[in-house]
């Protein structure tokens, strides 16, 4: 699986072509959907596809159910690959580990904000965003009114998740905040409750949903908001032509408003919202070269 696609990606990428090809016959670009037309395809091999399980509203695992988001995006791209929902193996991943889980072939492309200028993350292509989040702050309730920007965060202990790159970011805007990291966003909330921490830094989105699904009126969502945290694809490299599969894909999600609808829900479900819509010409492939 280290080099190239996987015989399983191979052949989503020949079944998208082929659905392209016959798509006036076929099918209604405005009706296509993951969840409906993708059904129809005789099974075949699995797609695995990594995702956090443990983000409210973005991407979640509770009994064995998968939603959020990053989720629906996730269907949604599979399908137009050629996909049925049986055939779609979410594998949970971490933002600190889904290189490793890409490199070794554990999964074939991840759904979620992992920031593409990582040098553990070289080597990899990146479609999207097709989610533009900001960064934020997660503090205490009774914190709201002390912790409003940078300069609060001077001397205080602040909890960010590895690999996500907001260490770096408030080490540049708050070099007197001492940075602890844990492994998930829900590990950092602990620490935030139990008082190891005196506030969360990191995916706006993803920091609101556990504010609304389990802070527990404790915590809640700080004022400041600083640098952006934008929700992609991720596959390993050289694999240019599943990219601008997976490019075509994320357009038509646009175009046929079902990323509206995604959006919806994730509003209803985080309180969470965007700057600005989405429009089809900011999805774009960024491929990073591997360091020497």
């Amino acid at each position: 699986m280290g080099r190239g696609l996987s015989r399983a990606i191979r052949g989503a990428v020949v079944r998208a072509l082929a659905v392209a090809l016959s798509v006036a016959v076929t099918i209604s670009v405005s009706s296509c959907s993951a969840t409906t037309d993708s059904q129809t395809l005789p099974q075949g091999p699995a797609i695995p596809v990594g995702i956090t399980v443990d983000e409210p509203g973005v991407s979640l695992e509770h009994d064995g159910v998968y939603s959020g988001f990053d989720v629906t995006v996730a269907r949604y791209v599979a399908g137009v690959l050629g996909y049925g929902q049986s055939q779609i193996v979410f594998v949970p991943v971490t933002v600190g580990n889904a290189s490793r889980e890409l490199e070794s072939g554990t999964v074939d492309m991840v759904f979620s904000a992992l920031p593409a200028d990582s040098e553990t993350r070289s080597g990899w292509e990146y479609v999207g965003p097709y989610l533009s989040a900001s960064q934020g702050l997660m503090v205490r309730v009774r914190d709201k009114k002390t912790i409003t920007d940078s300069s609060s965060l001077g001397g205080r202990q602040v909890c960010v998740v590895e690999g996500s790159g907001a260490a770096d970011v408030i080490r540049q805007k708050s070099p007197g905040a001492v940075i602890s990291t844990r492994s998930s966003y829900k590990k950092c909330l602990t620490a935030l409750m139990v008082g190891q921490a005196d506030a969360v830094a990191g995916d706006g989105a993803v920091l609101s949903g556990l504010v609304r699904s389990e802070g527990a009126g404790l915590v809640t969502m700080s004022s400041w908001t600083y640098g952006s945290s934008p929700h992609a694809v991720v596959i390993r490299g050289s694999s240019t032509e599943l990219a601008r599969t997976i490019r075509t894909a994320l357009v038509r999600m646009i175009r046929d408003g079902s990323w509206a609808k995604a959006y919806a829900t994730l509003r209803k479900d985080t309180g969470y919202r965007t700057g600005s819509s989405l429009d089809k010409d900011h999805i774009e492939i960024h491929r990073s070269s591997v360091s020497s």
